[in-house]
C-alpha cells in the first residue's frame, strides 16, 4: 500500500495547518498539477476551507460527526457534499464533468 500514492503530505510536512491551504498546496505543486485542476474530498469544514482557499474543486463527505457542520457552513453547494459514501462516485463525476465543461466555456 505505500506504493498506492505518488506523493504523501501530512500536518508534519506544513507550517500551518488546515484550514491554512498549506498542505494542499505543497501536494499540487510536488505533484505538478494547478491547484484549479485538483479535487480534494474532505470531511470537515476546515479541511474544506483549506481546500476551496487553495483554489481546487472539493467535495465533502459528511460523517455522523462532521455531516451537520457541513451544511451548516455553507461553504460548499449542498449537491458537493455525499451523505452516502456509495454515492461518491457519481458525485466526483459531475464536480469534473462540471469543470471540464467551465474550461470549455473559457
Amino acid at each position: 500500500m505505500s506504493n498506492a500514492f505518488d506523493f504523501v503530505a501530512s500536518r508534519d510536512d506544513v507550517e500551518h495547518g488546515k484550514p491554512d491551504p498549506e498542505i494542499y498546496l505543497l501536494v499540487a505543486h510536488q505533484l505538478g498539477i494547478p491547484p484549479e485542476d485538483c479535487l480534494v474530498v474532505e470531511d470537515s469544514p476546515t479541511g474544506v476551507k483549506a481546500g476551496l482557499t487553495a483554489g481546487m474543486n472539493v467535495v465533502a463527505v459528511g460523517t455522523n460527526f462532521t455531516r451537520q457542520r457541513l451544511y451548516e457552513s455553507r461553504l460548499l453547494p449542498a449537491g458537493h457534499i455525499v451523505d452516502d459514501p456509495a454515492t461518491l462516485p457519481q458525485i466526483v463525476a459531475h464536480v469534473i464533468a462540471h469543470h471540464h465543461h467551465e474550461d470549455q466555456m473559457i
